[in-house]
């Protein structure tokens, strides 16, 4: 089995959206004074992670590639952030491992795409 280009960014933005879904359940626990600083942080990169991995869909060529590397940033930070959240006790230890997870594989996934855009550039 062949799985397409297309197809590869299909579940990248079916991840992605699984992975929006978990950190916005993830921060909601945050204490108050967190939520509303770290949590909304967290929150916000994990919208423009989304919005990037989007975007690149309807791209090509340099652009696409620019694009899928932002979003390797923004995914690098949504990473940071989150760890960040648990080694200060904030957010709980069960849902930042299955955050670590969940970024893990969106990570080797968008790796995939970026290196298949810069293949047919």
């Amino acid at each position: 089995m062949t799985i397409t280009p297309g197809a590869f960014e299909n579940i990248l933005v079916h991840k992605t959206l699984e992975l929006y879904k978990s950190l916005r359940f993830y921060t909601r626990k945050f204490p108050k004074i967190d939520r509303y600083s770290l949590g909304l942080r967290i929150e916000n990169y994990a919208a423009e992670f989304l919005e990037f991995i989007v975007l690149a869909q309807i791209k090509n060529g340099a652009s696409k590639i620019l694009i899928l590397e932002k979003a390797d940033t923004i995914l690098k930070l949504i990473r940071l952030f989150s760890r960040t959240a648990y080694e200060l006790k904030i957010g709980e230890q069960k849902r930042y491992i299955l955050l670590s997870e969940q970024t893990i594989e969106i990570g080797k996934i968008l790796g995939g795409s970026i290196k298949k855009a810069k293949e047919r550039h």
